[in-house]
């Protein structure tokens, strides 16, 4: 398993390799953060923000493609349906 670094586009003509992004609303993220790391929500949105800037343009650097596009990945899933559904989802996925 690669977290990150690219690795969909690392993988990219990999055959044997399921690439899965995972996302989530924009207020979910700030909460997370918020709670995580005991900031406020103002101050949350803000570390939200600018780590997701630099996410989309490091992976742009590297790979000139668009950060967390869907035509990059096999499986795109929403963080908010919880970890039971995910790894369903993930295993389900591998079976194909």
């Amino acid at each position: 398993m690669i977290v990150g670094r690219c690795a969909d586009y690392v993988l990219r003509n990999s055959g044997n390799c399921l690439k899965v992004f995972f996302s989530a609303p924009l207020v979910s993220r700030i909460r997370r953060v918020a709670q995580r790391q005991n900031i406020s929500e103002g101050e949350a949105k803000a570390t939200v923000q600018k780590n997701e800037k630099l996410r989309a343009d490091n992976y742009r650097y590297y790979t000139r493609r668009m950060w967390g596009a869907a035509g990059n990945f096999d499986l795109s899933l929403n963080t908010d349906f919880g970890e039971e559904f995910i790894e369903n989802c993930i295993r389900s996925a591998m079976k194909l």
